[in-house]
C-alpha cells in the first residue's frame, strides 16, 4: 500500500479558491461552501501512478 501523500496548498492556491468561493456565493452562499468542501475534499483523492 502507498504512503499518503500530503497536500500542500501554497498562497496561490489559496487564494483561487477565496476567488472561487466569493463568485460562485453571489449566486448561491450554500452552493459555494458546498464546491470548495467539495474541492479540498477530493484533492485528498488524488492518487499518482507508478
Amino acid at each position: 500500500m502507498q504512503k499518503p501523500i500530503t497536500i500542500l496548498w501554497d498562497n496561490q492556491a489559496k487564494a483561487d479558491l477565496k476567488l472561487i468561493f466569493e463568485f460562485i456565493k453571489l449566486k448561491s452562499p450554500q452552493g459555494a461552501k458546498n464546491v470548495i468542501r467539495d474541492i479540498v475534499v477530493q484533492s485528498k483523492n488524488i492518487h499518482f501512478a507508478k
